[in-house]
């Protein structure tokens, strides 16, 4: 039964990468087409990344480790599923959580969040082999939208929404629509 499911988890995964890998590139770069055909794949793309990180770092860990600052208070916690890490989370001097990073079955792909001094989200993307990818999404402490748009290998293509100063939302193209495609090849494979 085991091996149907997870068969079954690669097909349904296979099926989502001819999905993307179809070209966005080909299409002429503008907006009104990148919005209107690509958008909508990269979304799913990035939804079920992260939904599939998230599934396995919530699994409940069976060990982890501390480090410590010389005040005695946590600095890192790392928790571990099947010698796996599963999450990794990162305080201040003071004790305040300033970031947590949520693994991947392999490790590879993490999920990234950044903190506020009340443990809310600030900062999310989704990261592979250190290099930032997929929906990048950046708030205030206020939980305002600061930024919002889509990298590759740590560079921004497409539609990016960024609040100025003034509190004005700014829409920039970096277009670079090719990139798209490259997306397409970074999944999760359930084992």
């Amino acid at each position: 039964m085991k091996f149907k499911r997870h068969f079954f988890a690669e097909a349904i995964l296979i099926l989502l990468v001819m999905d993307l890998l179809t070209s966005c590139a080909t299409r002429k770069e503008s907006t009104k087409s990148f919005n209107k055909q690509c958008l909508p794949r990269l979304v799913a793309w990035n939804e079920f990344t992260r939904g599939q990180i998230l599934i396995k770092s919530s699994e409940a860990s069976d060990s982890s480790s501390r480090e410590l600052y010389g005040n005695g208070n946590t600095h890192v916690v790392r928790f571990f599923k099947n010698n796996r890490l599963t999450v990794t989370k990162v305080f201040d001097v003071n004790g305040e959580q300033l970031s947590q990073i949520n693994y991947s079955d392999d490790s590879l792909l993490n999920l990234r969040w950044d903190m506020c001094k009340n443990n809310q989200v600030n900062y999310e993307c989704i990261f592979y082999k250190g290099d930032a990818y997929g929906l990048s999404r950046k708030w205030g402490c206020d939980s305002s939208m600061q930024e919002e748009g889509f990298t590759f290998k740590n560079e921004r293509f497409g539609i990016w929404h960024v609040r100025n100063d003034m509190g004005k939302i700014t829409v920039i193209n970096y277009k670079k629509y090719s990139l798209v495609d490259s997306l397409g090849v970074m999944t999760i494979v359930s084992n």
